[in-house]
């Protein structure tokens, strides 16, 4: 039986708007500082002409994000998509998600080879090579500080997956355990990631947060080995009875070297919190 922590049940709404008044906060407290900096001569003349001229900008922005933040929501729902599985023996998922939150996890599909909500009406992008399908979540139009909503898959089990995923402002949701990931790359600018590794399988995973606390939760059917790199508000917090601090910056399960079902992450946390559990 697994000893995996629960999710933590805290409102994804709230926790976005909580995040992005804060991100408007501190934007308006640097471009108030620089404003006031030109005003006093502080600034070299080009940089003082340059500031005069793009401020406005900031300020339309603003406006711009309040006007769409505040507006009423239609009640509709995020369209909903699948895709085929065919002739598919291989998966990947590419999502630039920008502020949207993005979940994963697996469902036993027999036909389909993954479905899930996005909120392009044409759907995914999709293309076949060889035996392998890639499914590609991208929006056409990226407004990197409006607010997005939650992008939801599910990915056929049964089959190996690569994921490719990104953002600007977003939070992953990404339980893995009943899949087979044979590699695993995120980037996010500021957000949270709370991952579940597989149960199965071996490959290599890279994450890299500059603003964000990352959960990693390890079936205890499987074995893993964290690298980690972090910035000066970086901090990381590992079970002292599942994981050994190999050196510095560096845990494994006690039995990494001789399992055959393992992982290797390697993690950049720039200012935030890494826990494994």
């Amino acid at each position: 039986m697994s000893s995996i922590p629960p999710h933590p049940h805290t409102p994804k709404a709230t926790v976005r708007q909580r995040r992005l008044h804060r991100l408007w906060a501190w934007g308006f407290v640097a471009l108030g500082t620089v404003l006031l900096a030109a005003n006093l001569g502080m600034l070299p003349r080009p940089t003082e002409q340059a500031v005069r001229l793009i401020w406005p900008a900031g300020v339309v922005a603003a406006g711009l994000w309040l006007i769409v933040a505040g507006r009423p929501k239609t009640g509709a729902g995020v369209p909903a998509f699948a895709v085929e599985r065919g002739e598919a023996q291989a998966g990947e998922l590419v999502a630039a998600c920008g502020t949207a939150d993005l979940q994963v996890q697996a469902f036993a599909g027999a036909s389909q080879l993954i479905v899930g909500q996005f909120p392009a009406p044409q759907g995914p992008r999709v293309a076949a090579h060889a035996t392998t399908t890639r499914v590609v979540l991208s929006p056409r139009l990226a407004l990197p500080l409006l607010p997005g909503r939650c992008w939801s898959t599910a990915l056929a089990k049964g089959l190996p997956w690569v994921l490719d995923l990104g953002s600007s402002l977003g939070d992953f949701d990404l339980n893995l355990r009943d899949l087979t990931i044979s590699a695993l790359r995120l980037r996010t600018t500021l957000g949270h990631v709370d991952l579940t590794l597989p149960a199965a399988g071996q490959g290599e995973f890279e994450l890299r947060l500059i603003l964000g606390d990352v959960t990693v939760r390890v079936p205890d059917e499987m074995a893993v080995r964290v690298k980690v790199a972090t910035g000066p508000l970086g901090k990381v917090r590992a079970d002292s009875r599942r994981f050994v601090e190999l050196a510095p910056g560096e845990w494994a399960s006690p039995l990494f070297a001789v399992s055959a079902e393992r992982y290797t992450l390697r993690l950049y946390l720039g200012a935030g919190a890494l826990r494994l559990v």
